[in-house]
């Protein structure tokens, strides 16, 4: 009943980064990515996208195609090398290794990983009388999970390995579904047995490890930026503007475009944007206003390539939309943003 009701409150999103981190590999592997990109509903923009949310239902859709589509030798090193980079990110965006001991580290870890992902629940909990660092999920019956779950297993491995040394090893893995690939795991974890079981996907701790000491961030490795308001409010409204929001450069969002990438029905929709007393042209047009003003606070992009990201034909296009939208034009807001 509890699951019920969070899912219908927001709309599950998983941080686009991580998602850029696949196509990455893929490309370095040699592969041609358009064609698993145009199997799914992933934002066209996406490979730009760095700070930016993509519904569960897209991400969860682009890992089934890459299950189905993808060799199994290279879909094993897309998972492996994609793992090892976002739990590098991971320890970044949470100043990890800041953190004295593992246990302090993973308790930080714990409690803000849904700014990475907000329908997954990290813990630290004990099972057989022994410490395990648990993933909990749900959709266990879809075609995506395996490939998710292994990815998964992957990540919390490489997010210990990498904070207290690559000679650490686990002597346990459970998974909640039936199998992962244990060929997609680092080459010391390959024959390691692995438990079936419903009560969350995860791996073994050993005690004396949870009070070890981490080492100090390497100088040039400063941590990342932290999504932090994803955190603040598990709205409806919130997650959907951050669920359309990649896709403004692809022109006006239809309603249909909308049931796509988050996969409810017009009429769901329409009804839960009724409850909050709004309409979808207006979540829209919130949208609009409140990407422009991030991305004009950007010193690094100009008014053109905003206007671009947009979705806008010209900039001339841009700067009376926005002009209409705050009574201001993008220039002006831009000076007066820099001069406060």
């Amino acid at each position: 009943m509890q699951d019920k009701a969070l899912k219908q409150a927001y709309i599950p999103l998983v941080l686009s980064k991580q998602v850029v981190t696949f196509i990455n590999v893929i490309k370095e592997l040699g592969e041609d990515h358009y064609p698993l990109l145009s199997k799914t509903d992933l934002p066209e923009n996406i490979e730009i996208l760095e700070a930016g949310f993509i519904t569960r239902e897209v991400v969860t859709d682009f890992f089934a195609t890459m299950d189905s589509a993808l060799p199994d030798h290279i879909k094993y090193q897309v998972i492996r090398q994609a793992a090892y980079r976002n739990a590098r990110y991971i320890i970044q965006c949470f100043n990890l290794k800041a953190a004295e001991t593992l246990v302090d580290a993973l308790s930080i870890f714990t409690c803000y990983a849904q700014g990475i992902s907000t329908d997954t629940n990290f813990e630290v909990k004990t099972y057989m009388d022994k410490p395990w660092l648990i993933c909990r999920r749900r959709h266990i019956n879809k075609t995506w999970f395996r490939f998710s779950e292994t990815y998964v297993v992957c990540v919390l491995i490489e997010i210990i390995r990498q904070l207290i040394g690559k000679q650490w090893a686990t002597s346990m893995i459970r998974i909640q579904s039936k199998s992962i690939y244990l060929e997609a795991l680092p080459q010391p974890f390959q024959g390691l047995p692995v438990f079936a079981c419903r009560e969350g996907t995860g791996i073994h701790i050993g005690n004396d490890q949870l009070d070890k000491k981490i080492s100090h961030w390497d100088q040039t490795d400063k941590p990342a930026p932290y999504p932090h308001d994803i955190l603040r409010q598990k709205s409806f409204d919130l997650s959907l503007r951050k669920a359309l929001a990649p896709y403004l450069c692809e022109g006006r969002i239809s309603l249909r475009k909308a049931t796509k990438i988050t996969k409810l029905t017009k009429r769901t929709l329409q009804r839960r944007l009724n409850d909050i007393n709004t309409t979808f042209s207006q979540l829209l047009d919130d949208t609009l206003e409140e990407e422009a003003k991030r991305l004009l606070q950007s010193q690094e992009l100009s008014i053109t390539q905003v206007s671009y990201l947009l979705g806008y034909i010209t900039p001339a296009h841009f700067s009376r939309a926005f002009k209409r939208m705050t009574e201001q034009t993008p220039k002006a807001y831009r000076q007066q943003i820099n001069s406060m």
